[in-house]
C-alpha cells in the first residue's frame, strides 16, 4: 500500500491518493536502492570487523590499508540520481585524497627542506563539490524544491538556471 498511494497531511487529517504507474515504479526502485544500501553497509562493516588486523594497543589509523580508484565522472546514456551521488562521493574521496596525500606531503617536504625536481600540482575539485553539494548548490535547491507542494521538474530546473 505504501508504494501505491501517497499520504498528504491536510490540516489534522490525511488524504490518500493513488500513485501513477511511473510514481509507483519510482517508489519501488527507491525502496530497493535503500535496502541495497543498508545491506551493502552491513556487508562492509562485517568485512571490516572480520579483517581487523590491529592489535589492542594499536589505533585503527596506525594499521590501515587505503585503496583509491577514481576515474572521474562517469557518463552514461541515461544518468540517474543514484549515479550523481556515486560521482559526488567519488569527488569527495578525491578531495580527501588530494588534501591528505598531496598537501600534507608537500608540507612535510617544505618542513624538511626537500626540494622537488619539478613543481607538483594537482587539480582542486572543490568547485565541483560546491556546485553540487555546497550551500546553495544543486542538492540544497533540490531539498527546498521537494518540500514545495506543487513542485515540478520544470520548477526545479528554473531555480537551477536562475
Amino acid at each position: 500500500r505504501c508504494m501505491l498511494y501517497k499520504k498528504i497531511s491536510v490540516g489534522r487529517s490525511f488524504v490518500e491518493t493513488p500513485l501513477r504507474e511511473d510514481q509507483a515504479q519510482a517508489a519501488r526502485d527507491s525502496l530497493s536502492k535503500f535496502l541495497y544500501a543498508l545491506l551493502f553497509s552491513w556487508l562492509v562493516q562485517r568485512i571490516n570487523s572480520t579483517l581487523k588486523v590491529c592489535t589492542d594497543d594499536e589505533t585503527p589509523s596506525s594499521c590501515s590499508l587505503g585503496i583509491l580508484d577514481i576515474a572521474g565522472f562517469e557518463c552514461f546514456e541515461h544518468n540517474s540520481l543514484e549515479q550523481l551521488f556515486i560521482n559526488l562521493s567519488n569527488e569527495h574521496l578525491q578531495q580527501f585524497f588530494n588534501n591528505h596525500v598531496f598537501r600534507s606531503e608537500l608540507e612535510d617536504y617544505l618542513r624538511e627542506g626537500i626540494q622537488l625536481a619539478e613543481d607538483l600540482t594537482f587539480r582542486d575539485n572543490a568547485d565541483v563539490i560546491d556546485v553540487l553539494d555546497g550551500k546553495g548548490g544543486v542538492l540544497d535547491k533540490l531539498d527546498e524544491e521537494v518540500a514545495m507542494p506543487k513542485a515540478t521538474d520544470a520548477s526545479f530546473v528554473s531555480k537551477l538556471i536562475a
